[in-house]
């Protein structure tokens, strides 16, 4: 990965996701490592996959 640029709402945790990604391009992780990733979510709340690694996982079915 060479770098990312997010776009969002206020509230859409952008900051969470950008973590992501900072994490990703520090450790010259791929697009494959970031839907490897063990993140942190609220069951009730939320899906086990963070929006970030559904777009790598649709990137991955692309390839």
């Amino acid at each position: 990965m060479l770098g990312a640029q997010l776009v969002g709402h206020l509230n859409a945790q952008i900051a969470k996701r950008v973590d992501i990604l900072a994490t990703t391009l520090f450790y010259s992780g791929t697009i494959d490592d970031i839907g490897d990733l063990d993140l942190s979510y609220t069951p009730p709340l939320g899906s086990p996959y963070d929006a970030i690694q559904v777009a790598a996982h649709a990137w991955q079915s692309q390839q």
